[in-house]
């Protein structure tokens, strides 16, 4: 196994010089508000799922064939689509964009074959950690990687405990069109924001310097 270089401050210490680092370097900042946002808005897509079976009237006898073809396209991404473009920030992006199509187009085209644009959520499901990892990847030094990681994760979790009751809440108010239409609406304009995010970043700091180990490619 490739030798990795440890942390040689405590662990408190390193923890918060991860903190530092990530408040400190914009991409990886981006990265968590991105984190958070994904990790809202695509954990509850699973919630979503039986709901909308049922608003299309799909009996519940087809739901194993539909998570197996769903399991199918989530296989298949991170198998032959996963690493194969070389800006990992315009996938993570596009990712989200797909993710909010997978919510508004259904919302608009209320039938069974739906189900294959919510299909597409597989491929997020596919793509997003290896991608985002790969991102981190590139902009930390060894010693920083895992824990910066970490605190990423973090971000998702936290968003999705905190928001998710509004998910549920909404179903059991409006049902699933109305949740659908909001939930796209929120993530759609969210990734647009994290787009213009960067953007401003890049021109406020064309070349980064991550804290520990230099410029970082995108």
């Amino acid at each position: 196994e490739t030798q990795r270089q440890k942390s040689e401050h405590q662990y408190h210490i390193h923890v918060l010089r991860s903190v530092n680092i990530v408040f400190k370097t914009p991409r990886i900042l981006w990265t968590v508000l991105l984190a958070g946002l994904m990790g809202f808005a695509f954990r509850s897509c699973f919630w979503l799922y039986e709901p909308y079976l049922k608003t299309v009237h799909i009996e519940v006898v087809w739901y194993g064939t539909v998570f197996f073809f769903f399991n199918g396209v989530a296989a298949l991404s991170a198998k032959f689509i996963t690493h194969r473009f070389n800006s990992y920030r315009r996938v993570l992006l596009g990712l989200g964009i797909i993710l909010a199509a997978s919510y508004l187009l259904p919302a608009l085209f209320v039938y069974p074959w739906a189900i294959g644009i919510i299909a597409s959520q597989q491929i997020v499901r596919g793509m997003y950690r290896p991608t985002l990892n790969a991102y981190i990847n590139r902009q930390i030094d060894d010693q920083y990687r895992a824990t910066v990681i970490s605190i990423v994760s973090l971000s998702a979790n936290l968003s999705y405990a905190c928001l998710a009751p509004l998910v549920g809440t909404s179903l059991d108010t409006w049902g699933a069109i109305p949740t659908y239409v909001w939930m796209g609406t929120v993530t759609l304009g969210g990734i647009l924001l994290l787009g213009l995010l960067r953007k401003i970043q890049r021109l406020r700091q064309p070349m980064e310097i991550s804290p520990e180990e230099g410029p970082r490619l995108e």
